[in-house]
């Protein structure tokens, strides 16, 4: 890297014969070949040609740096697409985005700390692309929830590596140095990672190995952009009906009998087989069964896809509206031409909770701000140590709300993701988390449909007793009566009896049964002495006839049977007592008939 000191105005002094159509050929206006120094001979970009740089002025935004941008170029053996920043300071170095032994691009809003640096490389180490190396393979948590912990200073994730150095020396052995080389590798290098290898060579083992396998293959799903052989219709209504992305029913090799064994191919050395321990591949022998399948949800939702240009030379750039700007380029066998237009983004946004419940109540709706415009976010609800949601995307002016979740502690982090796909890394108890006790609200609409259908029951048991007890009533009503017609008919004599008397001393039998009018039974009393009644007999029915004569005709038609028994009652009582008394001697008569 070089530089020059140009000379200070005024360079052309007219009284010296220097005029302005004569500036650019003045020599006192131009630098020599002195004033060229060199800054440094070893920069830590690799060494290249045919790159592109641009030069960004000091300002407010960037914390009145002078940075010089150097981006693609290629050199005898490849193309290169990385990014390197440099503030022109004599002491600085030069620093690569997404570069894991770098700490990574700039952070604005945070201090040149030796905190930042950690912020730094924990917020770029978190995008990867599928060619990235399986060093940069890393687990992402959130910060420790302990209760002696507080966020009151931005606190950055906390960070797993998945692989040592010897691990990733083992891989780099059997040809496996990237996550999609290891989401692609074949049965035999997954097994020799594995520890199984042909027999009288001993192979090293990577314990986690289909543990890194299904990160990388989910990874790679994610993030890897492939032109769709059929529609989208098509795979999404297979994958929804089942017909993929079920690998163990295809597998039937190494079963033993008839069966072949595994060979590449057949089987990835990884997927557990249901209902079989062992199987046989080709060449090894019985190798062991996983018996059980990873879940990496949790790892992958915090590994981001990169986006970067493709590697190119010959592209151009310029310093735009505080963005750098890279337009077009080619490839370095220069059969491929680039049209496309990228601008670098390195601000990380910030998210805010400006509204949140308050503990102890049965407030639940959140609200979420940004420092950048465009942006939306990702909260996680946390109680313990569980996560109780993934992370779930919502908007501004959607917001959140939580009323779904139970009574207890909970802690809610979010973070904003702005148009770049940049996202907040650091979180802070005053910022973008929230610890809260949740009491859920009394259910009144609950309450009322309960006490509402209880009053149903209860109103609908009261009609159902009464019209039982009506019902009841009026059947023991009706077999009264009709007990009194089968007494009548069979008492053929006296019906034939009565039949032939005048109709007016017939009406005496509805007097005593009860269903004569009151103009009726004051007839029939005075024809009883012509039919040659006794005095005990005209007394007996007169107290009867007396008892009838009382009830209006009002109360005999509204069918007041209640108090319609209870007026005859005595009568009926004795009536009925004979009849049982009759009925319980027959039958004992006709039992012994019968015995006999």
């Amino acid at each position: 890297v070089w530089e020059v000191a140009l000379p200070t105005e005024p360079c052309c002094v007219p009284s010296d014969g220097c005029t302005d159509e004569s500036r650019i050929h003045n020599e006192s206006c131009l630098p020599s070949a002195t004033d060229w120094e060199v800054i440094t001979h070893n920069s830590e970009w690799p060494a290249r040609a045919f790159h592109t740089s641009v030069y960004e002025p000091s300002s407010s935004s960037n914390q009145f740096l002078h940075r010089i941008y150097l981006m693609g170029g290629k050199n005898a053996t490849r193309d290169f697409s990385d990014v390197w920043t440099w503030n022109l300071a004599n002491d600085a170095k030069w620093q690569c985005d997404f570069c894991s032994d770098d700490a990574g691009i700039e952070e604005k809003h945070l201090a040149p700390t030796s905190d930042q640096k950690v912020a730094k490389r924990s917020a770029t180490d978190a995008y990867l692309c599928i060619d990235s190396p399986l060093s940069s393979m890393k687990k992402f948590g959130l910060p420790s929830l302990d209760k002696d912990t507080k966020f009151l200073n931005y606190t950055p994730r906390s960070t797993t590596l998945l692989l040592n150095d010897t691990d990733i020396a083992t891989a780099a052995d059997v040809g496996v140095t990237t996550i999609k080389e290891l989401a692609s590798a074949d049965l035999y290098r997954i097994l020799k990672l594995r520890g199984f290898d042909y027999p009288g060579i001993i192979a090293r083992e990577i314990r986690n190995v289909c543990y890194l396998r299904a990160i990388s293959l989910a990874f790679v799903k994610k993030c890897a952009i492939e032109e769709l052989q059929d529609s989208f219709f098509h795979q999404f209504f297979f994958r929804e009906a089942g017909h993929a992305n079920d690998e163990t029913s295809a597998i039937s090799c190494g079963r033993g009998g008839n069966s072949n064994p595994c060979d590449a191919g057949d089987w990835d050395g990884c997927t557990p087989i249901p209902g079989l321990a062992e199987v046989d591949v080709h060449g090894l022998g019985n190798v062991a069964v996983p018996q059980i399948k990873h879940n990496v949800s949790s790892v992958v939702e915090e590994l981001f896809c990169r986006r970067i240009p493709r590697s190119r030379c010959y592209s151009a750039s310029a310093f735009l509206d505080n963005r750098v700007v890279t337009v077009g380029g080619k490839s370095s066998n220069s059969t491929t031409l680039y049209r496309d237009v990228w601008t670098r983004d390195e601000t990380f946004p910030r998210a805010f909770i400006s509204l949140k419940p308050k503990s102890r109540t049965s407030q639940s709706k959140f609200v979420f701000d940004s420092s950048e415009a465009g942006a939306y976010f990702e909260y996680k609800i946390i109680k313990g140590n569980d996560d109780i949601i993934p992370w779930s995307v919502t908007t501004k002016s959607m917001g959140v709300d939580v009323s779904w979740i139970g009574r207890g502690w909970y802690t809610l982090f979010v973070r904003s993701v702005d148009p770049s796909g940049n996202r907040d890394v650091l979180f802070s108890n005053e910022v973008n988390v929230f610890s809260w006790y949740y009491v859920p609200p009394i259910p009144w609409g609950v309450l009322s449909g309960c006490a509402l259908a209880t009053l149903a029951l209860v109103v609908g048991g009261y009609f159902e007793y009464r019209r039982r007890k009506r019902r009841a009533v009026m059947e023991r009503f009706t077999l009264r009566r009709m007990r009194r017609k089968f007494k009548l008919k069979s008492n053929g004599a006296e019906l034939t009896y009565q039949s032939s008397l005048p109709r007016d001393v017939q009406n005496i039998d509805k007097v005593v049964g009860g269903h004569s009018t009151p103009h009726e039974s004051r007839r029939s009393s005075s024809l009883r002495n012509y039919i040659g009644y006794d005095e005990s007999q005209r007394k007996h029915e007169s107290h009867l006839i007396s008892k009838v004569d009382h009830r209006s005709n009002d109360n005999y038609r509204s069918g007041n049977v209640r108090r319609r028994r209870k007026q005859i009652v005595p009568v009926e009582v004795e009536a009925k007592r004979r009849r049982n008394r009759n009925t319980d001697r027959n039958r004992s008569t006709i039992q012994m008939n019968h015995d006999e």
